[in-house]
């Protein structure tokens, strides 16, 4: 089991952990009245410290496995504010997991908020008592062992590795990141570094549009969108949708041009972010709202750049047999 502050540092002496701040055995007026011995305490520090200096030590143990991998062109991507954002949302992609969060790991794996840690066993503190003082509040000390630090560290380590900063999960969106592209079919979902940009992207298979003006059909091949996505104060931000292949498309202001911008007409992006406060769930509603921008919402009545009647069009007008099933518009 990998070495962590419990066991390198706290199991070392008699401690006190209450409210996220770590108290040890010194020479302050803090004390905990154990059977037959008075424990003073001094304070040392926030837990926040010692879980940063943890997590710091995985990410650099990963740019360690990305050198022995020959990853060097990944390496940057520990190096950098840019390169770290990257990092969170590429897994965010990969993974659908949460954005890391500034809550302590440590806080969801310690039995109580207020604990004393003496001989690898950790006792509970409670609120009004006469056996223990520590910033300015006394306490009582519990009789019986709440846990053991070993059982705190397996729990630590656990939810550490179902974390963001789990080593393994980050090499590979190092590698991802590294090719410059990754993409899942069975989530149609993927990302690509785009003019140094990261843009999330959905694909859209071969589809039909119908058009009631001159009751004709169209078809039209695989479309990739994407929009760009971005930390915004430690939360996920997103740009507008773009379709990044080549592509004609009455949503779209030019024909045959790469990198066009979709019109949504009045869609207000910010009420996925209103809707969803998950971001993997704001990703997949935008990726969803993609798909239907093309295939679903064109309409003849409608405002589009170009009808389908537009003489440009006319290529991809069905003249003979016509696949119901793959069109998208009817309904």
């Amino acid at each position: 089991m990998p070495e962590t502050f419990f066991s390198s540092f706290i199991a070392k002496k008699p401690s006190v952990i209450i409210n996220s701040v770590l108290l040890m055995e010194g020479l302050g007026n803090d004390f905990v009245q154990y059977p037959g011995k008075k424990i003073n305490l001094e304070s040392i520090c926030s837990m926040s410290l010692f879980e940063k200096a943890f997590l710091e030590k995985q990410e650099q143990s990963v740019a360690e496995k990305a050198k022995a991998d020959k990853l060097n062109s990944a390496i940057c991507c520990l190096e950098s504010k840019q390169s770290k954002e990257r990092i969170q949302l590429a897994e965010l992609v990969m993974s659908g997991r949460q954005l890391k969060s500034n809550n302590l790991l440590l806080d969801s794996v310690l039995p109580s908020k207020s604990l004393f840690i003496y001989s690898t066993q950790a006792y509970p503190l409670f609120e009004c008592g006469n056996n223990a003082h520590i910033n300015g509040r006394n306490y009582s000390l519990g009789l019986s062992p709440v846990s053991s630090l070993k059982e705190i560290e397996e729990k630590y380590l656990k939810a550490a590795s179902s974390s963001f900063c789990n080593a393994g999960t980050k090499l590979n969106c190092l590698e991802a990141l590294a090719s410059g592209e990754y993409y899942t079919e069975t989530k149609n979902i993927g990302f690509k570094i785009l003019n140094d940009k990261f843009v999330v992207f959905t694909k859209i298979k071969p589809y039909i549009l119908f058009e009631a003006l001159n009751n004709s059909y169209y078809q039209f091949s695989e479309a990739v969108i994407g929009s760009p996505l971005f930390m915004r104060n430690n939360c996920l931000d997103f740009g507008k949708l773009y379709v990044i292949n080549a592509y004609s498309h009455p949503a779209l202001p030019s024909f045959d041009a790469e990198l066009q911008m979709i019109c949504t007409g009045k869609y207000d992006y910010n009420a996925i972010k209103r809707i969803h406060k998950s971001p993997e769930k704001q990703i997949e509603a935008l990726m969803e709202k993609a798909r239907g921008v093309l295939c679903n919402e064109y309409r003849s009545r409608g405002t589009p750049y170009y009808h389908l009647t537009n003489a440009r069009f006319d290529r991809q007008r069905i003249t003979g047999f016509v696949n119901k099933e793959k069109v998208t518009n009817l309904g």
